[in-house]
């Protein structure tokens, strides 16, 4: 029996795939599709107060709690510092890396950032990515994500793929929530993902959607 192709998700931060992608992944699961997520980074400056081990065992706990809400086969950490990602990328060696992988898993689809997001280590992840693809290592569709901005003014002429996820929205915001040490940011990030979900859904004929552009 030949092995089912998985869709891969690459995203800088923990909550990132959530934010960006979580409706689709979870009607992915529903329907008996694979996807597995690359994390670069843990993201322990993200409570600064607290120690970095101790922030990156609480949110590795979290993301595994967010893969298995949405439907998720796993999880791989490439264990990069936070905001660091420039350097980050070459010392630990991230290319070949994910090379290894991408052959190894031989993904049916590629989700990541867009290349004109505002976050570093977000245009990084693109960067690499986009790197792969040139390379000739990525031969499958790549489509991007929006995590911080409503819509993209640089990709807005590039084919865009529209998933309906009124099913899934609420799967979405519990994935989300499972993210209990980002208390701070939260009500932002629903109450934008709310807004941006219910725009995309309205223009598409849908209560809620998720859009995606066409990156490769």
């Amino acid at each position: 029996m030949a092995k089912k192709r998985p869709v891969l998700i690459i995203c800088a931060h923990n909550e990132d795939v959530v934010i960006g992608a979580g409706g689709t992944l979870a009607n992915y699961s529903k329907k008996g599709k694979l996807f597995k997520t690359v994390i670069f980074s843990f993201g322990e400056r993200a409570q600064p107060h607290i120690k970095p081990e101790i922030v990156i065992e609480r949110r590795i706990k979290e993301s595994l709690r967010c893969d298995k809400i949405l439907g998720g086969s796993g999880i791989a950490y490439l264990g990069l510092k936070n905001r660091q990602f420039r350097t980050e990328i070459e010392r630990k060696k991230v290319y070949s890396k994910l090379i290894e992988l991408i052959k190894r898993e031989n993904p049916s689809r590629i989700y990541t950032h867009m290349g004109d997001d505002s976050n570093p280590d977000h245009q990084a992840v693109n960067g690499v990515v986009m790197k792969l693809v040139s390379d000739g290592i990525i031969k499958c569709d790549v489509y991007g994500f929006e995590t911080g901005n409503l819509f993209s003014w640089k990709y807005r002429e590039a084919p865009m793929l529209v998933m309906d996820v009124s099913n899934t929205f609420a799967t979405k915001i519990t994935a989300l929530k499972a993210h209990k040490s980002q208390q701070v940011q939260m009500p932002g990030w629903i109450a934008k993902l709310y807004l941006k979900s219910m725009i995309a859904g309205f223009n598409n004929h849908c209560r809620y959607a998720e859009v995606f552009y066409k990156l490769h």
